[in-house]
């Protein structure tokens, strides 16, 4: 799909198309590039999330639900990414990932991922999956990561869901070493969904191969969960006249003033969460520390995780390899390494944790003190709970900055060797000084006079960058191309 390109698509009467395309970084448009689209029914209430959208990725709000398409090159894939977006296509959908569930509205993800996870489950409260691709790649190892940190459901292959739906997704035809013809079948394709909507969906099935493209179309059919679709009646509504509570006690007041007061800052939030950091420290140069997470056999009965944390020295007498507890998944390997930097480094002592995890960076910036008021009920909560009482109790600041994988930094690539290391160590007696998790705070830091110095900063945004791509207002009718 070049730029520009959505206005010739012909949309079929009575729906409405939703496009987005990639826009390259260097602003040459005269060489298609690709992109996704989305149809949605035009008697349906639905709404373009720009915020929720980025290259090869495009969220619809339809009827109080969350629709997601994308599309992930392959990890083999010569196409550079960079050309079009600022963040590797899988991290962008795992961010992704993490802000649609934070918005606590039923999701449906579809698209071609380009994972293989064989007949694997993501976690033990999966339905049992049966798949004709037995394979498992690198990345359906981090897919079943990805739905197992959020107990997400994988349509294809569950046995309990009616319909033909374990069958090949991807037809690649090939020769082989003797030149012969062959065709390779694999499942890369998926459905995947809130744990709420399983109930609601009543068929899935995969086409047979078809001779018009190299995958086959994929069909669920669900009972909206949302709100009723919207009455092609000119008829207004009716709506009941609008109920004023009079202020009449002090409780009312007080009440009143709850609802129409502004949220607390974020600033505000982290200084209540994690408390003030102090203005009387010794002005030592900050120490800088590298932390990584790893994971084998990720969704399987045997996987392993493990912690890395390198302190910019091989003979460092901190550096640290050590086996996760809990479920053994990367993000909880992330998390830990985290943990056992913040107790290994001095309390009075500046210190920049170097990380790789977009996920990690952000539960403890930005989303730890929404989750703390929920109790720690997050995935990963009971490592998020005790990094924050780890944090109050520290005199000093922590800077969180962000690395790029695998990019030739020697720091990080000895992280990741001794997180690699930890997952092959057997799992710490509990509370033994192994077991970095059941290790107690010390008391909270509160300084004598308070600071409004905030303890944890970041230079990575909230949100992932968004390039800026050119996205059509939605019509029912886009005229068709001559």
């Amino acid at each position: 799909m070049r730029l520009q390109s959505e206005s010739s698509m012909k949309t079929p009467p009575g729906f409405i198309s939703f496009v987005r395309n990639r826009r390259r970084l260097d602003n040459d448009i005269e060489n298609p590039w690709g992109g996704v689209a989305t149809l949605v029914r035009d008697n349906l209430d639905c709404l373009l999330r720009q915020d929720l959208s980025s290259p090869d990725l495009l969220v619809v709000e339809v009827n109080g639900s969350l629709i997601r398409n994308v599309y992930i090159p392959p990890e083999s894939s010569r196409t550079n990414w960079q050309d079009w977006s600022d963040i590797n296509p899988w991290d962008a959908f795992v961010e992704n990932t993490h802000l649609l569930l934070q918005l606590d509205m039923p999701s449906v993800t579809g698209g071609d991922i380009n994972a293989r996870i064989g007949n694997l489950l993501p976690h033990a409260g999966h339905p049992d999956r049966v798949s004709s691709d037995l394979t498992v790649s690198t990345r359906g190892r981090l897919l079943l990561d990805l739905c197992n940190d959020h107990l997400l459901t994988i349509l294809n292959g569950s046995s309990s869901l009616p319909g033909s739906h374990s069958s090949p997704t991807s037809f690649q035809r090939r020769r082989d070493a003797q030149g012969h013809s062959i065709t390779l079948k694999t499942v890369i394709d998926y459905f995947i969904i809130t744990p709420f909507l399983f109930p609601f969906v009543t068929d899935l099935n995969v086409s047979p191969e078809t001779d018009w493209s190299d995958h086959s179309p994929i069909t669920v059919t669900m009972i909206a969960p949302g709100t009723p679709a919207r009455s092609t009646s000119l008829k207004p509504p009716f709506r009941r006249s609008t109920v004023h509570t009079p202020l009449l006690t002090e409780t009312d007041f007080f009440q009143d003033s709850i609802l129409h007061s502004e949220p607390p800052s974020l600033t505000s939030q982290l200084l209540t969460l994690y408390g003030h950091a102090s203005s009387t420290l010794v002005p030592l140069p900050p120490l800088k520390i590298y932390t990584d997470g790893s994971c084998t056999n990720v969704g399987q009965p045997n996987a392993s995780a493990g912690s890395g944390v390198f302190f910019g020295n091989s003979s460092h007498p901190l550096n640290t390899a050590a086996r996760v507890t809990g479920t053994q998944t990367n993000n909880r390997g992330e998390l830990l390494a985290v943990l056992i930097a913040i107790q290994k480094s001095h309390s009075k002592r500046r210190i920049e944790i170097y990380s790789d995890s977009e996920y990690t960076i952000r539960s403890i910036v930005y989303r730890a003190p929404k989750e703390a008021q929920s109790n720690w009920t997050c995935a990963n909560g009971d490592i998020l709970r005790a990094i924050a009482l780890w944090i109050a109790s520290r005199e000093s600041t922590i800077v969180f900055h962000h690395v790029r994988a695998h990019s030739n930094n020697a720091h990080n690539d000895a992280a990741d060797t001794l997180a690699k290391l930890g997952s092959t160590l057997p799992l710490p007696p509990p509370s033994s000084p192994l077991d970095f998790l059941s290790s107690r705070a010390p008391p909270i830091f509160t300084p004598a006079m308070l600071s409004t110095i905030p303890k944890i900063s970041t230079s990575l945004p909230e949100l992932p960058p968004q390039p800026a791509s050119h996205i059509p207002s939605p019509s029912p009718h886009l005229p068709s191309s001559h």
